[in-house]
């Protein structure tokens, strides 16, 4: 089982924020910039072409789901922009990292990597988790947050 098909299943990871309907979100553990969290698709698919095979229900929730996490962040960090990245060479399962940027970096006009990790301990991420967490409460009263993990 891959390492985030592992994470979806572990309870109690002082990085997650919440579950939503296609995916679960985490506080990156590098915080080079602030705000940086990943959204880990529910099932083990390898990458975003993947999608093309799958129900249409799925296209749907992750295309809901980010649009929600995108205001969230830029709410909650006060950023500039917010740059969406899917990668998946070092880990196959199909995720997204969004990163606050700020104007005044001063690496702004430049993609995010490479660069220096910042790293924060696990008390520091379950704050920002717990934060982020409750800015979803606030703005998305009614939705849905789901309990079932689907890996």
């Amino acid at each position: 089982m891959c390492i985030f098909c592992n994470l979806l299943l572990k309870d109690g990871d002082p990085s997650f924020i919440l579950k939503l309907n296609g995916g679960t979100l985490y506080v990156n553990h590098s915080q080079t910039y602030p705000g940086r969290i990943m959204y880990v698709l529910n099932k083990h698919l390898t990458d975003v072409s993947d999608l093309a095979d799958e129900d249409d229900w799925w296209t749907e929730q992750l295309g809901g789901d980010i649009r929600m996490i995108l205001k969230v962040l830029k709410t909650s960090f006060d950023c500039d922009r917010i740059d969406l990245a899917s990668l998946g060479n070092e880990v196959p399962h199909l995720h997204f990292h969004l990163i606050p940027r700020y104007v005044n970096e001063p690496n702004f006009s430049e993609s995010p990597w490479p660069h220096k990790k910042k790293l924060i301990s696990k008390d520091a991420q379950a704050k920002i988790a717990e934060s982020l967490r409750n800015d979803f409460f606030k703005m998305w009263p009614d939705y849905k947050y789901e309990n079932i993990k689907t890996v």
